[in-house]
Order: C-alpha cells, then structure tokens, then sequence
C-alpha cells in the first residue's frame, strides 16, 4: 500500500489512504464535474494537495501524471484520475511547461516581455483569447461519457509554488564566501548542488525571471539583492509584473472592464543588482 518512487514516508501519507471504501472513490476516474461539484472538488483537492507535498518531499518541482501514477500506487493500483488533474492545476496556473524557465534562462524574459507589452494594448476580449489558445483544448468526453484529458500523461510540468520555493532556498542556503558566477556546471559544483541539471537549470531561469541572476553566453551570475521600492523597478521586472497581472486576470475569464485593462494592486518583493 506504499509508494514506489521516492517514497513519502507512511506517515506522511493522509489518514484516509489505509481506507479502501474511501481510496476507491479517490482512485476512481472523474465523473462530469456539474453532476457533484462538491465531490469533484474535494477529489480534485486532494490529488493536488498531494502532487504539491510530493514534489516537496522529494525536492523537485517537476512533475508529469505517469510520475504521480507510479509514486501513488496503492495495493497495486494507480489512479485513473491523474491526467485529470494535472491538466486542472496547469489550467489553475499552478503548473507551467517546463520550456518555461529554460527559455528564460538562455535567451532571458525580452520573449516573454515583449509578448506581455503587446497584449497590454490589445481589447480585453483578445486578450482573454490568446491566454486560452496558449492552455489545452476544452475538456472532452471519452466513450463512457467521462471526462478525457487533453494532456498526454508523459508530459512534464514545473509546479510554480515549489520551485518559487526551491529557488529561495537555494540562494538562501549557497555557501558564504563561494564564487557566485560561471557555467552552469561551475555554479552546480560550487552550490553543491544535489539534483539533476534540469531542476538546476529551471530553478536557474526562475532567478533570471526575478533578476536575481543575470546569463551572458555560457556564464550565468548569481546576484546579491534587496528589497526595494516600487520607484526603483528596472524595464525588466516592470514587464514581469505587468506580465503577472495581465495572468490573474485571464485567469479571472471576465473581471475585464470594458474601457480599460484593470490591473490589481500587488505587493511584491523587486529584486534588482547591487550596484
């Protein structure tokens, strides 16, 4: 009844896993979510609660469905709801593709940028359109009338909050005195780093969408930062703020006004380079 891949310890697992009535709904497949909504989102809750501790657990924010399946199995099951609902986090945002941060990391945020100015002057109406052309396609139904994903099970995400996490520590814990700046597989041996190279290189392009570190060619460089004002914002992280707050509201689907883009209020920490 345990798991099989970097196992979480039993006693980590929820109390309801040693019950089988209870597991069985859980493991089951999704039903039409308008027939149950409670149901479905206390299911869909608990699997995404469970993605999250396990990818903390094992120190890695990279997660695919096949990975979760074969992690979970239970009395030699796995889950036939678990394209479900990793395809529903990466819709929530709470999962990106992993070409994500990579990109950031070797050719910087300008892609991203850029992508975000435009939309910023476009109707709301386009707006909302173009973020929902980037997520997969509605969700379809499979021969028994369930719901289908959309996602294959191989594919692999980065979970947002998880790696937010790792990257904070991982600058957090670097060891005083080291040497800050080199290659990719220079600043790995200086950090002592313990994972693979691609976390390395995801958490990497989240410090470079954060401007807590800078690439140029095959030399990345770690910078000291603070916290400062609002006044102080480079173009860089500007465009990476407006980019967040034109996400919230396409994940609102109509909190648009009909004049206007509205853009919410956020406290945010601004990391810049010491100077």
């Amino acid at each position: 009844m345990g798991l099989t891949d970097r196992q979480i310890p039993s006693d980590k697992l929820p109390q309801c896993w040693s019950d089988d009535v209870r597991m069985n709904a859980l493991f089951a497949p999704f039903r039409i979510k308008s027939a149950n909504p409670e149901s479905w989102d206390m299911k869909m809750k608990f699997w995404s609660d469970l993605v999250r501790q396990w990818c903390r657990y094992k120190t890695d924010p990279m997660v695919s469905a096949a990975d979760v399946k074969s992690a979970f199995q239970r009395k030699g099951r796995t889950a036939a709801c678990i394209e479900i609902v990793i395809e529903e986090m990466y819709r929530g945002g709470n999962l990106s593709p992993i070409s994500k941060y990579v990109q950031i990391l070797h050719n910087g945020p300008e892609s991203l940028l850029h992508w975000s100015a435009r939309m910023a002057f476009r109707p709301a109406v386009f707006a909302v359109s173009t973020v929902l052309s980037l997520l997969p396609v509605r969700q379809q139904l499979d021969n028994d009338g369930l719901p289908k994903a959309s996602i294959e099970s191989t594919q692999r995400f980065v979970l947002e909050s998880v790696v937010k996490e790792q990257a904070t520590q991982f600058i957090d814990s670097y060891p005083p005195g080291e040497t800050r700046i080199g290659t990719i597989d220079e600043l790995m041996k200086y950090s002592q780093w313990q994972g693979s190279r691609e976390t390395f290189e995801v958490i990497l392009g989240y410090l470079v969408s954060q401007g807590v570190a800078v690439k140029k060619g095959d030399v990345v460089k770690l910078v000291s930062y603070s916290v400062l004002s609002r006044t102080c914002l480079t173009k860089h992280t500007e465009g990476l703020l407006l980019l967040d707050r034109l996400y919230d509201y396409m994940n609102t689907f109509g909190c648009f006004e009909k004049s206007r883009l509205g853009l919410p209020e956020r406290k945010i920490k601004i990391f810049t380079y010491n100077t």
